[in-house]
């Protein structure tokens, strides 16, 4: 806190001495009156934080980057090129085989990324097939000069009673270490395949429905948790633009009001509204 040091003076004269409380009083007033307005600012910017928000985003996007990449690789999965280099170990339909997804020790321009390290891969079956399980570990593995940790298990629960594909997707023990701090996550989400199952080698005409949730802590140490309120469609038709075109989360910062993440109107674009307290704030992803 500041502190104002006042003197008074000794006097005999009534009037100036009378003018010396009144500039002491006035003084004061205008001290306290800057005190509060400072202190309303601050409390003010600080309830209308989006950390978590924006942490929420990075995670999302982070990880759906690696779910395109997993399913490229799936699909293709080209051997004996440079960079990205695609290694098969013990291809056998009948147990667990590994495909390990390797982007070098330098940065690689991947579509909009620059990737670099490798992803583990290991399977039961085809990214398509029903009942199999895929496991995504990552190795020193870096996404626009982000570490990225964590396990990501995709299982395929078959079809449901309108003939989607339903993938269950469990991101456990994550993080995103950045220049500003490290977001920690865990995260279940349940994918219906709504277009593209058909088309085996052409991942961009695939579009999914997506559900669940996500909890952790963001950049500033923060708490918190969210929830898919509004089904996210996820479109690799917009690929490689922002994926998620439409839907809403709601996003709860332990010490801060609810925050609804609104993902907008089913266009290929990566323009998106926060909601906090009746006050729209308008954001642009990088994907």
């Amino acid at each position: 806190m500041r502190f104002i040091n006042l003197k008074i003076f000794k006097t005999n004269n009534k009037k100036s001495l009378r003018n010396t409380f009144l500039t002491i009083i006035l003084t004061l007033n205008i001290f306290l009156l800057h005190s509060c307005k400072d202190e309303n600012v601050i409390r003010n910017l600080d309830l209308k934080s989006t950390q978590s928000c924006n942490d929420y985003i990075l995670a999302q996007t982070t990880f759906n980057t690696i779910g395109t990449i997993i399913q490229d690789a799936m699909s293709y999965r080209i051997q004996g090129q440079n960079y990205p280099n695609y290694q098969i170990i013990n291809s056998d339909i009948t147990n667990l085989d590994t495909l390990i997804v390797n982007f070098g020790s330098s940065n690689y321009l991947y579509n909009t990324s620059l990737l670099r390290g490798k992803i583990n891969i290991t399977y039961t079956g085809a990214y398509r097939d029903s009942l199999s399980v895929i496991t995504i570990t990552l190795d020193n593995f870096y996404l626009n000069n982000n570490l990225i940790q964590g396990t990501k298990i995709l299982q395929n629960f078959g079809k449901n009673n309108q003939g989607n594909t339903l993938i269950n997707v469990a991101i456990n023990d994550a993080s995103i270490n950045t220049v500003n701090g490290t977001i920690d996550f865990n995260s279940n989400y349940l994918m219906e395949w709504t277009e593209g199952y058909n088309t085996y080698n052409n991942i961009t005409d695939d579009s999914y429905i997506i559900s669940g949730e996500l909890f952790g802590n963001n950049l500033n140490g923060n708490d918190f948790n969210s929830n898919i309120i509004s089904p996210l469609n996820y479109s690799l038709k917009c690929y490689p633009n922002c994926l998620i075109t439409s839907g809403e989360v709601e996003v709860n910062p332990v010490g801060y009001s609810n925050r609804i993440i609104n993902f907008g109107d089913s266009l290929c674009d990566c323009n998106v509204n926060i909601l906090i307290d009746n006050e729209t704030y308008p954001i642009t992803i990088y994907p």
